[in-house]
């Protein structure tokens, strides 16, 4: 798969969608470095991690900071880098 136009359809749906989390994905195809850049130079909370495990636990992690937030009833916001 093009990862370009993988990551070009994921930084229209962030942005559309307007979220305030950050989207994890995981590149892996032909231009994957071309993707990586469209998705450094996004505003938007979208890390690329190349491992899927190294995706997972990210994904894992932020969750777990989500959920917290939730139960003490705190807002959070999130700045790239994490």
């Amino acid at each position: 798969m093009r990862c370009d136009v993988i990551a070009q359809g994921i930084i229209i749906a962030v942005r559309d969608l307007e979220l305030k989390i950050p989207i994890v994905v995981r590149l892996q195809g032909t231009r994957v470095d071309d993707a990586k850049a469209l998705i450094a130079a996004s505003p938007l909370k979208i890390l690329a991690c190349d491992d899927l495990d190294e995706a997972a636990k990210m994904v894992v992690k932020l969750s777990e900071i989500v959920s917290l937030a939730k139960e003490a009833q705190v807002d959070i916001t999130f700045q790239l880098p994490i």
